[in-house]
């Protein structure tokens, strides 16, 4: 089934698939989208749940999302910290 121009696959079809029961950083309140132009690249999206701090600055450096999932001590493949994003809709 097309839509769009994407491919819709049953939920049969993605237990199949590697990591379908995962949750996907893009969709967590702490994902912060990386945008150039109206590109998004969400390999480059950084999460805002974890980085360190300059002392001197007080400038934050969050960490790219790809390696809070590949971190158990932070996310981890399992997502520990992720929250759905809850979207609202206006009338």
């Amino acid at each position: 089934m097309l839509k769009f121009g994407k491919i819709l696959y049953s939920s049969a079809k993605l237990s199949h698939i590697k990591n379908s029961s995962l949750p996907i950083c893009k969709e967590c309140i702490h994902f912060i989208p990386y945008q150039e132009k109206e590109k998004e690249k969400y390999n480059l999206g950084k999460c805002e749940k974890f980085g360190s701090k300059n002392v001197v600055s007080g400038e934050i450096t969050h960490v790219y999302a790809e390696s809070c999932r590949i971190d158990t001590e932070q996310c981890g493949k399992t997502g520990k910290y992720f929250e759905k994003k809850i979207c609202k809709l206006v009338i």
